[in-house]
C-alpha cells in the first residue's frame, strides 16, 4: 500500500500460489513454464526471461519435486533434435494459476476503492518461509507409519513408484502428527548421499536405494555436484569427489542408484 500526503491511498499486493506446505509458486516460475511450452527449449526459455540456464532448471527442479506428478517433460535428441514441453498438469497449473492472479487483481482493486474514504492508514503483513541449507526437499505423502520402542519408521511415496524410508524418533512422529496420507517433505543433504553404478541393487548398509539416471554434472576443483532424476520426475543431488566422478564415469543419462541411510532424513510439516 503506497500513500502521499492529501492523495487517495492506493493499495497494491504481490499475488502467489502456495504449492505445497514448504513451497509458494511466483508469478516467475510460470512465466518460465510459458516460455518451455512456447519455444520447446529450457536454453530458449531461461533466455527469454533474462535468467541462467542453470537457476532454469534449478526452477524446474523445485516445481517437479513438489508436484505429485511431472510438470515439465524432456524428450532426448534424434531427428526432432529432442526438446522440452508441459504436460497435461503443467498447462493445468499455468492455466489456474493465471485464473487465480486475474481473481486476486480484482479483488486487489475493489479493496483499495473501499479504503479510498480513509486519509489515513497503515497495513502490515509478512509472511515468514523455513529457509534451509538442503538442496534436496522431496514433496510426498506418507504412506506407512510403522512405530518402535524409540524410534518410528515412516515411508513416504514421491511420485510414481518411488518411495524413501525415514527413521525418526517417536516424540517427533507424535509432534508431527502423521497419519497415512499426510503431506511431508523430505530433507536430504547432498553430502548424505551416496552414488552406485550397476544394474543390480547395490549391497549396502543404506535402507533407500533409488534408481535413475544423472541429469548433469557439475565438476568442481575438489568436490562435483551430480544431479539425479527418477523415473517418478523427481531429482535429488549428491555431492561427491571429483576422482570418484571421474572413476564412475558419470555422465547425462547414464544409470545410477541414488543410496542414503533412513537416519539422515529429515522429515517436515505443516
Amino acid at each position: 500500500m503506497r500513500i502521499r500526503n492529501h492523495e487517495q491511498p492506493t493499495l497494491s499486493a504481490a499475488f502467489s500460489m502456495q504449492l505445497s506446505e514448504s513451497r509458494t509458486l511466483a508469478g516467475s516460475s510460470i512465466a518460465l513454464l510459458e516460455r518451455i511450452d512456447l519455444s520447446g527449449s529450457i536454453t530458449q526459455a531461461a533466455k527469454d526471461c533474462g535468467i541462467s540456464y542453470r537457476s532454469a532448471w534449478q526452477t524446474i527442479e523445485r516445481l517437479q519435486n513438489c508436484s505429485s506428478t511431472p510438470l515439465v517433460s524432456r524428450s532426448a535428441g534424434g531427428a526432432q533434435g529432442g526438446g522440452s514441453s508441459l504436460t497435461g498438469e503443467g498447462r493445468k497449473l499455468v492455466a489456474m494459476y493465471r485464473a487465480a492472479e486475474a481473481e486476486h487483481r480484482r479483488f486487489v482493486e475493489h479493496l483499495g476503492d473501499a479504503l479510498g474514504e480513509y486519509e489515513t492508514y497503515a497495513t502490515l503483513m509478512r509472511r515468514w518461509f523455513m529457509k534451509t541449507s538442503v538442496r534436496n526437499q522431496l514433496h510426498g505423502t506418507v504412506q506407512l507409519v510403522s512405530t518402535g520402542a524409540v524410534n518410528t519408521e515412516v515411508v513416504i511415496g514421491i511420485g510414481g513408484e518411488d518411495r524413501l524410508t525415514a527413521i525418526i524418533t517417536n516424540d517427533g512422529a507424535d509432534e508431527m502428527d502423521l497419519k497415512l496420507g499426510k503431506s511431508v517433505s523430505a530433507l536430504i543433504k547432498e553430502s548424505s548421499i551416496v552414488l552406485c553404478t550397476g544394474e543390480d541393487i547395490p549391497r549396502i548398509s543404506a535402507r533407500n536405494r533409488l534408481k535413475g539416471r544423472v541429469l548433469r554434472c557439475c565438476e568442481g576443483v575438489v568436490f562435483s555436484e551430480v544431479t539425479v532424476e527418477l523415473p517418478g520426475s523427481k531429482v535429488i543431488t549428491a555431492m561427491i569427489s571429483f576422482e570418484s566422478m571421474a572413476e564412475m564415469e558419470l555422465w547425462p543419462d547414464t544409470p545410477v542408484w541414488v543410496c542414503f541411510k533412513a537416519s539422515d532424513v529429515i522429515l517436515a510439516a505443516s
